[in-house]
């Protein structure tokens, strides 16, 4: 998936195999290999194929071909590594995440939503980059009403999940 390249989706004709939303998604990210912004992309779509990673592997190739850096992460699998370090010598420095030019959270809301994994990695993550002016990509089985309920753990959590999903609008 990593090595997926925009210009095999288009000669291999597997973007016409795609959805019609991955259609959509992809022209979004045609125009914002063209004219790169401050914000970030987010693709949603209930489904459980791999089109949006493929497509967010593509758009990340062509930034690092433009010799950018990027960072690619699956979210869940990325928070089990993070809490299986604590229990070994191998500690994961996850404030690399904060600092990469571009960097995509694939899966999010996929992961098991804890007070910590959602308060104290990904919000830290996502306001700092919000801060220092650095896109932010993701992929998402939700849209953004339901990862409002995702990342609601309990009664009275409302305002931390509504200003998750601001940050990552």
């Amino acid at each position: 998936v990593l090595l997926t390249d925009l210009e095999t989706l288009v000669s291999s004709k597997k973007i016409n195999e795609m959805s019609k939303l991955a259609q959509r998604a992809f022209m979004e990210i045609m125009k914002y290999i063209k004219e790169p912004k401050e914000s970030g992309l987010f693709i949603h779509s209930e489904n459980y194929s791999s089109e949006k990673t493929i497509l967010m592997a593509a758009l990340m190739n062509a930034l690092a071909k433009k010799g950018n850096l990027v960072g690619f992460i699956h979210f869940p699998t990325y928070l089990v590594d993070l809490k299986a370090s604590f229990q070994n010598e191998k500690t994961i420095d996850w404030t690399g995440l904060m600092d990469v030019p571009y960097l995509v959270l694939d899966g999010i809301g996929e992961e098991n939503v804890t007070p910590y994994s959602r308060d104290e990695i990904l919000l830290t993550i996502l306001s700092y980059r919000l801060l220092n002016h650095l896109p932010t990509f993701f992929t998402s089985f939700y849209g953004f009403k339901d990862l409002q309920k995702v990342y609601t753990i309990k009664k009275g959590d409302e305002m931390k999940a509504k200003t998750l999903i601001l940050k990552m609008k």
